[in-house]
């Protein structure tokens, strides 16, 4: 993929910034590659190593550290291309918490499996624990970033809390990457949680 033309695994090759965050497993503490000091990482090696979720994936080494998923320290990065110069940022959550309430049918009764979230047993306990921690994580940062970045235009996009689709489908699924583009494609933006600071 990254030999065809106009395309690069190497940060220092770019037209442009590329920032890639990932928590070192040893320390705890956020690295950015593609900023100074690890520019030379190669970028399909930074984004393993930023995707490395723990309990699905295992840590990525990279000159001698263990690097996961960078939400272990901070659920959004837009720090990184803020403090770059960066004056608008568009930010893209699928890992929202679902709210049962709203799942019904067009009669307004409750939707069978859906409407009481324990009746899917321990995964989906775990995915809205996971989900609610991230997106109540989310909105402190985002709160933050309003006052400490007042010049920036910040952008998230996520699915609404009663969006049972993108709840029920496994995002880290490969298997599934099709479905959940199409499935993003056709909400229309009138349906779709759309949050600007500033």
């Amino acid at each position: 993929m990254f030999n065809y033309p106009g395309r690069s695994n190497d940060f220092r090759e770019l037209a442009h910034k590329l920032f890639v965050v990932a928590v070192d497993l040893n320390t705890s503490e956020s690295v950015i590659f593609g900023a100074d000091g690890y520019e030379h990482v190669p970028i399909s090696k930074a984004v393993q190593a930023s995707s490395a979720l723990p309990g699905l994936y295992p840590p990525v080494a990279i000159d001698g550290h263990y690097y996961v998923d960078g939400a272990l320290r901070k659920t959004l990065h837009a720090s990184a291309a803020l403090d770059a110069g960066a004056n608008l940022v568009l930010c893209i959550n699928p890992l929202v918490p679902f709210d049962a309430n709203f799942a019904v049918d067009e009669h307004g009764n409750p939707k069978p499996g859906v409407h009481n979230l324990v009746e899917g047993g321990l995964p989906v306990v775990l995915s809205q624990t996971f989900r609610t921690i991230i997106h109540s994580r989310m909105q402190v940062g985002m709160a933050n970033y309003k006052s400490q970045y007042p010049q920036a235009d910040i952008v998230l996009f996520e699915p609404n809390l009663d969006d049972s689709k993108m709840f029920f489908t496994n995002v880290f699924s490969f298997s599934n990457r099709n479905r959940v583009c199409e499935h993003a494609y056709q909400r229309p933006a009138k349906n779709s949680t759309i949050t600007a600071i500033n």
